[in-house]
């Protein structure tokens, strides 16, 4: 009896520490990592904000290496995404939370694309 009521307890800890809110992430996209920088409030803001939706996109054999200033809702959980068609490839910074407040954020997102082809893509972000 208590091999079942531990055994039920790690599954609800388990699960609780979930993120119900993710969504499928597409086949190509092998890393996504975001970086906050600065809030609103910031000394730095101004400059980072003219950085803001500019793409540095660096091939690497047969991997895209693209990062980019986003400006976010400060106390969201957002997830990185692609999409592609043909030859272009649209980066998403898809908000998944129920959380929402008045500050924004500014965060540094990097992207890793699977390129087999090692093709040149027409690369945008999606604000």
């Amino acid at each position: 009896m208590k091999i079942i009521y531990v055994f039920l307890v790690i599954i609800c800890f388990g699960s609780c520490n979930r993120n119900n809110n993710s969504k499928p992430v597409h086949k190509d996209l092998l890393g996504f990592k975001a970086d906050f920088r600065v809030e609103s409030d910031d000394k730095r803001y101004d400059r980072l904000e003219l950085k803001l939706g500019k793409l540095q996109i660096r091939y690497i054999e047969d991997i895209i290496y693209v990062s980019t200033y986003a400006e976010v809702n400060a106390c969201g959980d957002f997830q990185g995404n692609i999409q592609i068609k043909n030859d272009s490839i649209m980066l998403k910074y898809e908000y998944i939370s129920d959380l929402a407040c008045t500050s924004v954020a500014i965060e540094k997102l990097t992207y890793l694309i699977d390129n087999p082809g090692k093709s040149r893509r027409k690369i945008k972000f999606e604000d």
